[in-house]
């Protein structure tokens, strides 16, 4: 009795690998395509960094605080044991009693290119009070104090963000600021003003008034032994973040307000230290505010889509070698390599319509494009309109998992999971009569000859 005679493409373990094998091989294009991306992503945050340098970066407001220099004295020995007594020069730092921050913005988006930045005009309230320096709460003893040259020290984000001089008001004294902050803190960027305080007086209060513009983020330290701080403007998505959440809040379509209640306890920063060395890193880690937050990021969005593409390339050839097993249709590796092109370009679509036209529409015309491609280019491979209008159907619902995937992001690994197992039981389903032990075999007469011999 003879033996089918079955090519040994169509074994369905061997064209099985193969589908595999092409899978895998799809990654290359892939990673080129996360390079594009990742450029795209440089070259949107250069975009963003030149309008700051000229408008203004994020925005954080550190202070005020009061430096206080002073000297101690100190016995040293020389090297016949002779004791000597030297004064050593420091600074000392004190914290407001009361802390208060009102802050109204206004947004608006600039743009460099294709690339859109929010950007803010803010106009800043600071007020509060010091109470009398006291350096026996910190256990300092000093020798001299030079009070003509305690400076109230105030810390801004980025100094190219004011647009008028910033003012103070002193016990009821206007003041003058100049520029700098404290000789051991120069890489922050502030301002400075001489004022008047001694150890004896009582506590000191103070108002100051910015116009600050700002880059995407803007955040405040609480300073206060109660900080109370108010933002509030007329961006309607804004993001609250940093170490302190609001106590209160408003969000709608018109705009944003919100409140902030925190105590010095919270923050673990005291409100005297003997040195400034560690007094902005500090207030630094507990600082809280908001990010004028876009809605759709739609580069972070891709990547994320970037991640799943190999798994969904795979699922698009798992439709085809379905189709080639079931039905008794060829389709040549090279076909396989066409249609896994298909899906790589889609990402690339995604790419550039997203800076365009907005992610959910370029998903829309991309995934539409890629799947009436792919469903006109499989009638001529399965040699069927009714195979191919199937195909359309299910990569369809295959990029609307996708699509779901991106959009529900809490539910990623839930959606991505059950898809898989889905499809897994689907193919055990169909594939459960295929003999997989199938294997080529030489045609009828080939076999004939090498009986003969």
């Amino acid at each position: 009795m003879a033996t089918a005679y079955l090519p040994a493409a169509r074994a369905p373990g061997l064209k099985f690998f193969l589908v595999g094998f092409l899978t895998l091989l799809m990654s290359i294009p892939l990673l080129l395509v996360s390079a594009v991306l990742f450029e795209r992503q440089d070259y949107a945050a250069g975009a963003a960094n030149d309008i700051a340098s000229g408008w203004g970066g994020s925005q954080t407001i550190t202070g005020p605080m009061i430096a206080v220099p002073y000297w101690t004295l100190e016995t040293n020995f020389d090297e016949k044991g002779t004791p000597r007594t030297i004064e050593r020069a420091a600074t000392a730092i004190f914290l407001p009693d009361a802390f208060k921050l009102d802050a109204q913005t206004e947004t608006e988006t600039r743009a460099r290119g294709i690339f859109e930045v929010n950007v803010f005009r803010s106009a800043v309230t600071l007020s509060g009070s010091f109470a009398a320096p006291d350096f026996a709460a910190i256990g300092i003893t000093p020798a001299r104090v030079a009070w003509d040259k305690a400076q109230l020290i105030l810390y801004v984000g980025d100094l190219r963000g004011l647009t008028e001089a910033a003012s103070l008001t002193w016990a009821g004294q206007p003041l003058s600021f100049s520029p700098g902050t404290l000789p051991d803190t120069t890489y922050a960027q502030g301002m400075r003003a001489t004022v008047p305080i001694t150890g004896e007086g009582g506590s000191k209060r103070f108002e100051i008034a910015l116009k600050l513009n700002g880059t995407q983020e803007f955040f405040v330290a609480p300073v206060g032994v109660m900080s109370d701080v108010t933002i509030a403007g007329d961006w309607p998505h804004p993001s609250f973040q940093g170490s302190f959440l609001p106590a209160t809040r408003q969000v709608g379509e018109k705009g944003f307000s919100a409140e902030w209640h925190v105590p010095h306890l919270a923050r673990n920063v005291p409100q005297a230290m003997a040195n400034p060395n560690d007094v902005f890193s500090l207030l630094g880690s507990a600082k809280f505010g908001v990010s004028f937050y876009q809605p759709v990021d739609f580069y972070q969005t891709i990547e994320r889509a970037l991640k799943y593409a190999i798994l969904f390339v795979g699922l698009g050839f798992l439709i085809f070698f379905l189709m080639e097993t079931l039905t008794g249709s060829r389709v040549h590796a090279v076909q396989y390599l066409l249609v896994g092109s298909a899906q790589v370009v889609f990402y690339l679509l995604l790419l550039s319509l997203s800076e365009n036209v907005g992610f959910e529409m370029a998903y829309l015309w991309g995934a539409s494009a890629t799947v009436v491609l792919i469903a006109l280019y499989s009638w001529s491979a399965l040699k069927s309109f009714a195979r191919a209008l199937l195909v359309l159907v299910l990569l369809a619902g295959l990029y609307g998992v996708l699509y779901l995937l991106l959009i529900q992001e809490d539910y990623a690994l839930l959606i991505g999971s059950v898809a898989t197992f889905i499809a897994l039981a689907l193919t055990m389903l169909l594939t459960r009569n295929v003999d997989w032990y199938q294997v080529a075999q030489l045609p009828p007469a080939r076999m004939e000859g090498a009986s003969a011999q």
